[in-house]
């Protein structure tokens, strides 16, 4: 395998095994079950890209190379998400992640010399931008239900700006006092 090859290789690889422990780090975290079973998700994904990158180093690296991919092993790094950040911080985390992981792969799949590889790499590519894509969908839900005021006096549900109940309560209030108005 040539060495750009090989490096982008290994970069994919430890950029997955930084990503799986990232988001078990954040599954194990977060409260939410839905976002929980997002991140359970997202992490056997990126479990099965370090399926693929392994399958590829064993299948076209040498000896040599084993060696010295097995050096970089030994100075990966812990999780970088831990229990002392926000969910907006995990998520944005997350995203920030996802998105190197999807410009590493499409930056290395432009110039991988071997198909199978350069296929790899574009699929996977393709699902870290559908991760994105589901995280920044999170974290607008999130930003949305900080930024409410409250709760609604009458059903409960969220408030948005300044107002003292959900819009389909004052619309049902606006009909009952009008209709009272008519009798």
């Amino acid at each position: 395998m040539e060495r750009g090859d090989k490096d982008c290789v290994i970069q994919a690889l430890l950029a997955e095994m930084q990503a799986i422990k990232n988001y078990n780090a954040a599954a194990k975290i977060t409260e939410n079950k839905e976002i929980k079973k997002y991140f359970v998700l997202f992490e056997a994904n990126e479990q099965s890209h370090l399926e693929g990158l392994k399958k590829l180093i064993s299948k076209y690296f040498t000896s040599e190379q084993m060696k010295e991919f097995d050096l970089r092993l030994n100075s990966f790094k812990p999780s970088e998400i831990n229990n002392k950040m926000d969910m907006k911080s995990i998520l944005n985390k997350a995203l920030e992640s996802e998105e190197e992981q999807y410009k590493r792969y499409t930056q290395c799949a432009s110039f991988l010399q071997i198909a199978n590889a350069k296929r790899l790499f574009y699929a996977f590519a393709d699902n870290e931008e559908l991760h994105s894509q589901v995280l920044k969908k999170m974290l607008v839900k999130l930003l949305l239900k900080t930024e409410k005021d409250g709760v609604c006096g009458i059903c409960g549900h969220d408030i948005l700006y300044d107002l003292s109940i959900c819009t389909e309560c004052a619309k049902k209030e606006l009909q009952s006092k009008i209709l009272k108005k008519m009798e």
